[in-house]
């Protein structure tokens, strides 16, 4: 299955255009569309304020070159979702401002038309993952910090990826969704947990 999907991170101003509207397009059927959260949405297509910030976007398409998943790799050293949208999160918690520090923000994934596998969400999250892995690798980032669901935050733990929450450890509701702030340490666990299919 992980043959069929083609993964890439791409830097900002080295993305295509047909890429980029693709990620937005999936943000949108995503973000808006099915959960129905309250997101900047321009043409159909989910933008926001951080996607002019320099981000790295990580993607998995199918074998056809449909986009079936997507994330947002921001610095912490500039503004970034933690800080400066969701810093309830961290409580009295300073939020971290380092190089060695990366965020993960719009992690989104989609059903594809070409692949029929029941377990085909488990492999486009792995996916993604692993090209954030080998990018903070290439990078020399020591950590992860992200703003999620509980239940995309129980999901990562069943794949076997090291979390553990940020501020006083208890999730908050914003915007009628239980929500906390994670950290996930680019270490030996992380990188077992991705590249190994359960």
């Amino acid at each position: 299955m992980l043959d069929n999907i083609i993964k890439n991170t791409y830097n900002i101003n080295k993305i295509d255009t047909d890429t980029k509207n693709k990620i937005h397009k999936l943000r949108y059927n995503v973000f808006h569309k099915q959960l129905k959260w309250d997101v900047p949405v321009i043409n159909e297509q989910e933008i926001d304020e951080y996607d002019d910030l320099d981000p790295v976007f990580v993607t998995a398409k199918d074998n056809s070159g449909e986009l079936i998943g997507c994330l947002r790799i921001l610095k912490t050293t500039n503004k970034y979702m933690l800080k400066d949208t969701f810093p309830q999160l961290l409580k009295d918690q300073a939020a971290p401002e380092s190089k060695s520090i990366l965020e993960i923000s719009r992690f989104a994934t989609q059903k594809s038309e070409h692949l029929f596998d029941p377990n085909e969400k488990r492999y486009v999250t792995y996916s993604v993952l692993q090209q954030a892995y080998l990018h903070a690798i290439e990078q020399g980032v020591e950590e992860y910090v992200m703003v999620t669901t509980c239940a995309i935050e129980r999901y990562l733990r069943i794949l076997g990826v090291p979390t553990s929450r940020l501020g006083d450890g208890l999730s908050m509701d914003i915007g009628g969704v239980n929500s906390v702030a994670i950290k996930m340490n680019v270490n030996d666990e992380f990188k077992r947990a991705v590249f190994s299919i359960h």
